[in-house]
């Protein structure tokens, strides 16, 4: 955001600081969806595969368990 406050600031100068704000404030909405995205997009197959390893400590503990029993009998 700084770099682009410079680029604006060489293209349109102090007289043109309104308009500046204008873009400014698009670029950070941008920003936002961009890192919304990101999140979403590396947040779902990192939760699709905890959720996998712990159905699979599940049924190896269930596993454990029954065969624990089994020889108790």
């Amino acid at each position: 955001m700084a770099g682009l406050t410079i680029y604006l600031l060489q293209k349109y100068g102090i007289d043109g600081y309104g308009g500046m704000l204008i873009y400014k404030q698009i670029a950070g909405w941008a920003f936002s969806i961009l890192l919304i995205g990101m999140f979403f997009y590396i947040n779902v197959p990192v939760r699709n595969f905890f959720a996998k390893q712990q159905n699979q400590l599940q049924d190896n503990n269930n596993l454990a368990l029954q065969q624990s029993n089994a020889t108790v009998e």
